[in-house]
C-alpha cells in the first residue's frame, strides 16, 4: 500500500509542476478490508509493527485527506487483469469496462 501511495504523490508532484494543479484526494481502489481498516484505525495494534512506519505514512495521508481508500470487490477490480489468469468470461467483463474492445470481431 504505500509504495502504490508513494507513487500515487510522485504523479500528483508531476501534474503540478506541468501547471495541473489536482486539489481532490486521490483515490486508491483496495479490495482488503482489513488493509482499509488497518490504515484508517487510530489505535495502532502490538501486532503491526512490524508496518508501523508505512502505517504512520499512510494514516496522515488518510487523516488530511490526500488519499481515500474506497473498498471494491475483488471481482469489480480492473487491475485483476494484469497479474491473474482469468476465465474467458471474466477477462471480457475487465476488458470491456477498460473499453478494449477486438479489432478483428466480426461487425
Amino acid at each position: 500500500m504505500t509504495q502504490i501511495v508513494c507513487e500515487m504523490l510522485w504523479v500528483r508532484s508531476l501534474l503540478h509542476d506541468t501547471g495541473n494543479n489536482v486539489s481532490c484526494p486521490m483515490e486508491m481502489h483496495c479490495n482488503g478490508q482489513t488493509t482499509i481498516f488497518i490504515a484508517s484505525n487510530l489505535i495502532f495494534y502490538e501486532r503491526t509493527k512490524h508496518i508501523k512506519l508505512d502505517y504512520y505514512f499512510v494514516r496522515d495521508l488518510l487523516m488530511r485527506n490526500k488519499i481515500i481508500t474506497p473498498y471494491i470487490k475483488s471481482s469489480n477490480q480492473l487491475s485483476d487483469i494484469l497479474p491473474k489468469p482469468l476465465t474467458r468470461s471474466v477477462f471480457n467483463n475487465i476488458r470491456s469496462k477498460l473499453g478494449f474492445f477486438d479489432l478483428y470481431a466480426p461487425t
